[in-house]
């Protein structure tokens, strides 16, 4: 029996509806391949180091010289408090956690948009003088891996606010410029913590002021209780408003600006002849000691030089 011309018409429909279909289908998950979450399979817990290079064509802006790499750890605290991110390089400092965490957004959430196919060398997109800054960082794991994100040029469509990525070497795409301008584009200055006591009252244990020709006064915190008392000059109970509202001042200064990271002559800051030297004891044993001397004339009211004894910081503090 023949078949009759409505089958063959009602196959011939069904034939090119299922090719068109598995044409969607694998144009859709082609287009799920190379695009989404670059590193999806992360979080915020596994990422233990990050390395930031800037690029060669980076702006002179930190304390008049060009901007270093910085090299991020996440360490466990040596006085057996909570690990945290510390500066390793290039030099050992507390890290501004805030900052570091837009770092680790920026990994998380960096996205292929769209993978880039190119005509001619990879500088045309990168950079002629190499990305705009390369991000490294290393995960945890029995097999550590290190990733390598170097950021280019902007997309010629402003509009658009893109950027080119490329992601160990290999694989370039266009992503968000935010990622570029935001998350990625940080350097020493901004990554540094502020905090000059980082001791909540709760936690503070001692705490010394040494001043020239005068007693020095040391007050301690009386174990497993909120009183303090005064240890130097002479032995007696401390005012029990004054001494938690000088703790919560002294917990809320911060660095306005770092004035050097190569001090060589403290009389410029006053420094050769501080006013006072403010030594600050956590409960867990970490001390803070500052070297704070009155500013030459010339420098604005509301603010004091400061540094760690044989340290060569000077910071600008608004007090």
């Amino acid at each position: 029996m023949q078949p009759s011309f409505r089958t063959t018409a009602v196959l011939f429909a069904i034939a090119v509806a299922l090719t068109a279909y598995a044409y969607v289908f694998e144009r859709d998950r082609a287009g799920e391949e190379s695009a989404g979450l670059l590193f999806a399979d992360l979080t915020v817990n596994d990422i233990v180091e990050i390395r930031i290079e800037p690029g060669a064509q980076a702006e002179v802006r930190e304390l008049g010289i060009r901007p270093r790499p910085v090299l991020l750890r996440y360490e466990p605290d040596e006085f057996g408090g909570l690990s945290r991110w510390r500066i390793v390089e290039p030099f050992p400092f507390d890290a501004l956690t805030a900052r570091v965490d837009g770092i680790l957004i920026g990994i998380l959430e960096l996205e292929r948009i769209a993978p880039v196919l190119l005509d001619g060398g990879v500088e045309t997109v990168l950079g002629d003088d190499g990305p705009a800054m390369t991000v490294r960082f290393r995960t945890r794991g029995p097999i550590e891996r290190e990733h390598v994100i170097e950021v280019g040029r902007d997309h010629h469509d402003t509009q658009a606010r893109l950027a080119y990525y490329r992601v160990n070497g290999q694989d370039l795409f266009l992503s968000r410029a935010r990622f570029k301008e935001k998350n990625f584009n940080v350097g020493l200055r901004d990554l540094r913590s502020r905090a000059v006591f980082p001791v909540p009252k709760e936690d503070a244990v001692r705490l010394t002021a040494e001043r020239p020709g005068r007693p020095t006064l040391e007050l301690v915190r009386r174990r497993g209780t909120q009183r303090w008392y005064i240890e130097k000059p002479s032995a007696g109970r401390a005012d029990m408003e004054i001494v938690p509202a000088l703790l919560d001042r002294l917990n809320t200064w911060r660095v306005e600006e770092f004035v050097t990271d190569a001090l060589e002559d403290p009389a410029r800051y006053g420094l050769d002849r501080p006013r006072m030297v403010i030594e600050l004891e956590h409960r867990r044993g970490r001390i803070h000691r500052y070297e704070i001397a009155d500013p030459p004339g010339g420098e604005p009211k509301g603010r004091v030089f400061a540094r760690e004894p044989g340290l060569p910081f000077v910071y600008a503090i608004g007090v």
